[in-house]
């Protein structure tokens, strides 16, 4: 049985994450994979002159080509030692190391190198110290007067109206456009005003739904007018960023309901819902409270999640495995250009040495690509550390639920379960949510009043927004271009440091090579 073991001569850490490893294979191990290859491809041959399995090698080498075999014993070679070699360091690669060999001469080891990266160590996470700040949230009398007054016009008669202008108490379905120029906006695709946009925005005339200030614009308004308008958004708008603030904005009114409420009568709820068991407006309280309460936990589980992943985030006491970063950033400079390209805007900008606006999209792209590395290894550590899982059966549970709710036929199901980037992107996202789960399962939870909740949210906001600008900063313009892979730049170095070192010392002892076989002899 031949000697099967590979040595490591070389271990070098090139980067917090990066490391470098030379290999050594005894030589009749690879003998052993050549003549193995030899014997395999001469069983399977179908050689006129010869039996199977009795073809000569120079005929073999005629028939498959003598480079081709050489370069699948080294794969071959290569892949049964490096990860046995490597299992002795207890670490975790990221992806496939890259590697480089110089072609192997019979009676000599088989020495190639590789780079890797790994996953950083991260330290524990201690759980109990994440804490949820939610509102204090009960349902008042207010709010289910609302509900009732939303509900009766949802069963209440509607009429279209085409020969009078807009007025109160009217239904108005409008395309709206609004924009706040003083305050900017930044986001993948660059800096833009803070805007609003709704192709088919519902407004209740006089009831100042859904933005307090607009009604009173488009009262008057006729059907199918366009009208550019003026006014001050509310103290209680979602985005505090713009609250108090002068909005400009365009209305083009698309159609106008008279709405005519149905009275919540007995009669009326037991005709609507009586074959639910539904007969009186008590009843219908309690159906509606039932829903409302059902609505809050599931805004409390949003709320939650998202303080989870701002949490994370916020997590960089551990390096990130630069060729990571790079190919998310890659893929989310895809993304952005796709997205621009399907708006017919130019796009050559974006990667431009030089241009100032490509330089920002490109650093707010790398900013985000960090983050979403950061936020993949936390979620795999602690999915780790906590026996957190995903098996088949749930990928393609998941995968069948999610394709009959958006009415894909079962074929083209079953063909996305047979592609496996789709399968991997899958695993990962019901992986993310099990173990924010988790994570919400330990968390504190701090329930204050919905004044300090929002001054809370807005405060947080706020911080993420102040963090991303101070890293921003900080980031080198990521020029790069695509096809380049790091790890590759990096052994490229190696090898070339190799060479010079050898080259140094053939200075001092000078050494030639014999003939094709690679030999080095001394020339003295």
């Amino acid at each position: 049985m031949p000697e099967t073991s590979a040595t490591i001569s070389e271990y070098e850490q090139i980067s917090p994450t990066t490391f470098h490893v030379a290999i050594k294979v005894p030589s009749d191990k690879i003998v052993h994979e050549l003549d193995k290859m030899y014997n395999d491809l001469a069983a399977k041959a179908i050689i006129p002159g010869f039996r199977p399995g009795k073809a000569p090698k120079n005929i073999i080498d005629r028939t498959y080509g003598k480079d081709q075999i050489l370069a699948e014993t080294y794969e071959n070679v290569i892949e049964s030692t490096i990860w046995p070699a490597l299992k002795e360091k207890e670490i975790t690669i990221v992806g496939r190391p890259r590697i480089d060999f110089s072609p192997w001469t019979r009676g000599e080891d088989f020495a190639y190198r590789a780079v890797f990266e790994i996953v950083p160590p991260i330290s524990q996470i201690d759980y109990e110290s994440i804490t949820a700040i939610l509102p204090i949230r009960e349902i008042t009398d207010e709010n289910m007067a609302e509900e009732l007054r939303k509900l009766s016009i949802r069963l209440g008669t509607s009429e279209r109206i085409s020969d009078r202008p807009v007025k109160n108490g009217d239904l108005v379905l409008a395309s709206f456009e609004g924009e706040v120029p003083e305050v900017t906006i930044s986001s993948l695709e660059g800096d833009h005003p803070w805007r609003f946009t709704n192709p088919t925005l519902e407004i209740e005339v006089g009831i100042g739904k859904p933005v307090k200030g607009l009604d009173e614009h488009i009262m008057g308004m006729e059907l199918e007018e366009i009208k550019e308008c003026e006014f001050i958004l509310p103290d209680d708008f979602d985005d505090h960023q713009v609250r108090g603030k002068n909005i400009k904005a365009k209305v083009h009114i698309l159609g106008i309901m008279k709405i005519t409420p149905l009275e919540l009568s007995d009669e009326n709820i037991k005709s609507k819902f009586g074959d639910h068991g539904i007969e009186t407006l008590d009843a219908l309280k309690e159906k509606i409270r039932g829903e409302m309460e059902i609505e809050l936990t599931r805004a409390e589980g949003r709320e939650k999640a998202d303080q989870v992943e701002v949490y994370l985030s916020r997590r960089d006491d551990f390096p990130l495995p630069e060729n990571l970063v790079r190919s998310k950033f890659a893929e989310l400079i895809d993304r952005i250009m796709e997205s621009m390209k399907s708006d017919d805007k130019d796009t050559e900008f974006v990667l431009k040495e030089d241009d100032e606006k490509g330089v920002a999209i490109r650093k707010r792209a790398r900013f985000q690509a960090e983050r979403m590395v950061r936020l993949d290894l936390l979620t795999r550590e602690i999915a780790r550390k906590e026996s957190i899982g995903v098996n088949n059966e749930e990928v393609a549970n998941y995968i069948m639920m999610m394709g009959m709710q958006q009415g894909v036929q079962e074929k083209d199901i079953r063909t996305l379960i047979q592609d496996q980037n789709f399968v991997d992107g899958t695993r990962n996202d019901i992986l993310r949510r099990k173990v924010t789960s988790f994570l919400i399962s330990k968390m504190m939870v701090e329930k204050v009043p919905e004044q300090d909740y929002r001054e809370h949210v807005d405060k947080t906001r706020d911080e993420e927004l102040a963090r991303e600008t101070e890293t921003l900063k900080k980031i080198e313009d990521p020029f790069i271009t695509f096809e380049i892979d790091y790890l590759t730049e990096t052994l490229n170095k190696i090898v070339q440091r190799n060479k010079e070192k050898t080259a140094e010392i053939s200075e001092e002892a000078p050494v030639v090579i014999s003939g094709d076989s690679g030999e080095l002899k001394d020339q003295a």
